[in-house]
Formats: C-alpha cells, structure tokens, sequence
C-alpha cells in the first residue's frame, strides 16, 4: 500500500507570504497574499491522552496531519476545511501549525506530519 493510499481526507492550506503576480505599468512587480491551496491530501488525526498529575488524570486531545513529502509547509500556514472523501467536514476550525515533525526512511523524507492547534 503507497502511503498516498493512506491520506484519506482533504484540506486547505494557506501559505503566509506574498507572490508576484504581474506587473504595473512602470513595469514595477504587484503582490498579492499567497492563494490557498485547495483539496490537499491529508490524514487527519485525533488522539486521546492521559495525562496525570498529584490530584488527578486529565484528557487531552492530540490534534495532527500528515501530509505527502511533496507538499510545501511553513511554520505560519492555516489548515481548514478538513474533509473526508465523501465531502463531509470533519473539523470546521481554523488550525495553526504546533509543532513541524519530519518522518525519514534509511534514504528519504517519507511524509510530513504536523501536530496542529486551533489558530488564535
């Protein structure tokens, strides 16, 4: 099984930043914010954890995504519009970037996965 197989739902991404996208007419360059990337293949995750302390046991939720090697990534990008492949929204809110974890083979950068919290 390719692990292209195992990215089972969709998202949006928003790169920061700005791109040229034509010129004036002094010939002077014209940006505009980066567009975002719409149906990434992705594979979203939610874990449960238990976290003890002296009084209690807490929950807490892991939230990531993987992503394909190929996919670009910045610590400031939003990821909405989570969806499954029937098009059923899985998570409507607004997801920033936590923590970037890189999985490698013996050779090569495998996938990305991206633990992930809800932007401020």
């Amino acid at each position: 099984m390719a692990f292209a197989d195992f990215l089972v739902h969709t998202c949006t991404i928003k790169l920061p930043g700005k791109e040229q996208t034509g010129v004036d007419d002094w010939g002077r360059p014209i940006y505009q914010d980066k567009q975002p990337i719409d149906n990434v293949p992705c594979r979203f995750i939610t874990k449960n954890s238990n976290v003890f302390d002296e009084v209690s046991q807490n929950f807490i939720f892991i939230t990531s995504l993987l992503l394909l090697p190929t996919q670009a990534i910045d610590e400031e990008m939003e990821i909405t519009n989570i969806k499954d492949a029937n098009g059923y929204v899985l998570d409507a809110r607004k997801f920033s970037v936590k923590e970037i974890l890189p999985r490698y083979d013996a050779r090569e950068l495998v996938n990305w996965r991206l633990e992930i919290k809800g932007a401020k």
